[in-house]
């Protein structure tokens, strides 16, 4: 008979049969591996004998095992087979009884006994550890409240997993000082320019910053259009606009009495040759041209343009940033970013000189349209293009989503929403 001409019931039967045989070959493979290590580790030992390396090589040439299964089973046999003490060389039972029991019993697959050996293992041996083993190993194996065992109860692994952290943190948690102190945030410059973003956070500044993140990459967009982004690019350009609201911010502590400022230098001859130039803070960075643009719209960089001999040809003024008034009236008129699809919102947004500042553009509402970082930052290369006409922002969108080239007036949805509303309400008047 095959597969196909089994009933439901009968090839669900044969999923459980084969499952079951799966786990017990899983712990045949454990005991054997326990063997072949202590027979290798004699002086006359078995890898040698017939001509193997080691216990590793034994079951690469004799079972095809790949090394590092082999090694993943050593060390789930560290934990589930009899022990030797190391100071009277007396015989002790497993590190994990219950967890031994039932795997070599097939009722735990070989997967669900690594994560609770795992969790479990650095926790000081005695009462509570084995009722948190007693728990994880009947919720893996599927033992109802009754003690009858239900294969189909068991927790999934990520289940598993998660019951596993609940009880290695309650019985090992450290102290709140001792978590604290681990906290730490680094940043460091890679050869390629870039700069590598590590740490630890506390819990409060995860839940900021997860909730920031979930508001600001959001990678739901309207319409069809699709964000290209990975996740942790998104949490990057996320990152930034967090980080250059917050520069922005009057709550920022203030310099020798001076608001927080980037100093962006270029050499005059550069601007006009569409070269690039260089950003400090600590010290400085090359940059090339898009990054000096866009950099050139934020309100906390300083803008210094310095001619053949290093002298000071031009430097920014208050003019060249948007005021609170200004970007309020740009935030009413375009709602959030204005390239179509995308869902970022006017909090999180920058406002772009659509004729850059940095080759005589005017910070004025006709000369302002509202961008997300990403957008801003990659307007020169991603194939949009923006222009105001009427006091509006007009896009055209890369020729690969728009081979027709054709510019179209930006419509934020709260605008279209009240123009249609107006003229519903003065056809009635009417």
């Amino acid at each position: 008979m095959t597969l196909s001409q089994l009933s439901d019931q009968d090839l669900l039967d044969l999923v459980a049969q084969t499952g079951k045989l799966q786990r017990e070959i899983d712990a045949r493979l454990v005991e054997l591996t326990q063997e072949v290590q202590e027979r290798c580790a004699r002086e006359i030992s078995l890898a040698h004998q017939v001509g193997c390396r080691d216990a590793t090589d034994v079951w690469s040439r004799f079972a095809l095992s790949a090394p590092a299964a082999t090694k993943s089973r050593v060390r789930l046999a560290r934990q589930l087979m009899p022990r030797l003490d190391q100071e009277t060389g007396e015989k002790l039972g497993p590190a994990f009884p219950h967890t031994a029991h039932e795997f070599s019993q097939g009722n735990l697959t070989s997967n669900a006994a690594k994560v609770i050996v795992n969790s479990l293992r650095d926790l000081p041996e005695g009462e509570e550890r084995e009722l948190a083993e007693q728990v994880l190993v009947a919720s893996a194996a599927g033992y109802d409240q009754d003690g009858q065992l239900v294969p189909a109860l068991a927790l999934s692994l990520p289940e598993l997993r998660t019951q596993a952290e609940t009880w290695r943190r309650k019985l090992d948690a450290p102290s709140r000082t001792e978590t604290f102190e681990t906290r730490r945030v680094d940043l460091v410059e890679l050869e390629n320019g870039m700069f590598r973003l590590s740490g630890v956070l506390v819990a409060e500044g995860a839940a900021v910053f997860t909730g920031l993140f979930s508001q600001i990459a959001n990678p739901k967009l309207a319409g069809d259009e699709e964000d290209p982004r990975t996740p942790a690019q998104r949490r990057h350009d996320s990152l930034i606009a967090i980080g250059k609201a917050a520069a922005d911010s009057p709550a920022i502590p203030k310099r020798n009495g001076q608001p927080f400022t980037v100093i962006v230098q270029v050499e005059a001859e550069d601007v006009a040759a569409g070269r690039g130039g260089y950003i400090h803070e600590s010290r400085p960075t090359l940059i090339d041209q898009a990054e000096l643009l866009h950099a050139a719209c934020g309100a906390s960089f300083q803008f210094v343009a310095q001619g053949d001999n290093g002298q000071i040809v031009e430097l920014g003024s208050p003019e060249r940033v948007f005021t609170p008034v200004q970007r309020a009236a740009i935030a009413a008129r375009d709602g959030g970013c204005v390239i179509p699809g995308c869902n970022t919102e006017a909090a999180w947004c920058e406002i772009h000189h659509v004729t850059e500042w940095a080759r005589g553009g005017p910070t004025h509402v006709s000369n302002g349209a509202m961008l997300c970082w990403y957008h801003h930052r990659n307007l020169g290369s991603s194939g949009w293009k923006i222009r105001i006409e009427d006091g509006i922002p007009w896009y055209c969108a890369p020729e690969a989503l728009d081979p027709d080239q054709k510019w179209r007036a930006t419509q934020p949805v709260h605008a279209v929403a009240t123009r249609l509303i107006r003229k519903c309400r003065r056809r009635q008047s009417a």
